[in-house]
């Protein structure tokens, strides 16, 4: 198992999904999960989801269903593959004790996650609908940044309270309500895109 700060050491940006009723245990069926899981099936779908287009990231979901919250896990593009079913794989092993290469998991919470993020530069960027349209905070998109955002239900109060203090902005991607895989995905994609166009300009003659 690779430690959290080796993990965020070597990360382009960290995606963070806090999931108030994700499971903490690995005691769900390996199918038909979603229901027995505290929707894990969201959680593993939007860490997965930007990793197509930065896979060079972290992914970590904050899980604070029952037995035993809070657990944090924490992957990479190589551990949690690129679709739900192998990142859910990979977040049972993880609960399990055996998290496979690639992927860290311990019983921390969200303050612990977002004080590492931090101390290695992170700067925190919370996603809610009624924060500032990120087509007008470009700030939000460059450099090492580390995307809050909950799960299929909003962040409980006390979770969005450590978030605000770490954070440096709130942004929103629209008026429409989209999934959580969604909004990561379209924010990585849109780094990536800011990135390719930053490096073609820089190629240019003056």
């Amino acid at each position: 198992m690779e430690g959290l700060d080796l993990l965020l050491e070597r990360a382009s940006s960290v995606y963070i999904v806090v999931s108030p009723t994700a499971v903490t245990e690995p005691s769900f069926p390996a199918r038909g999960y979603a229901g027995a899981s505290g929707r894990l099936d969201v959680v593993a779908r939007a860490m997965a989801a930007p990793l197509h287009a930065e896979p060079e990231a972290v992914s970590v979901g904050v899980l604070l269903g029952p037995p035993r919250p809070p657990v944090a896990i924490a992957g990479t593009s190589a551990c949690l593959g690129g679709r739900e079913r192998s990142a859910v794989h990979a977040i049972r092993l993880a609960l399990s004790g055996r998290p496979p290469s690639g992927c860290w998991a311990s019983g921390e919470g969200l303050e612990y996650v977002l004080h590492r993020a931090s101390r290695h530069g992170f700067r925190v960027v919370v996603l809610k609908e009624d924060g500032v349209d990120v087509a007008s905070a470009p700030w939000a998109l460059k450099g090492r940044r580390a995307y809050v955002a909950g799960a299929h239900v909003d962040m409980p109060p006390e979770q969005e309270r450590i978030v605000l203090r770490y954070s440096r902005g709130t942004v929103s991607l629209g008026p429409v309500s989209l999934l959580t895989s969604h909004a990561l995905a379209y924010i990585a994609w849109s780094r990536r895109l800011l990135r390719v166009c930053g490096d073609s300009q820089a190629g240019m003659p003056g």
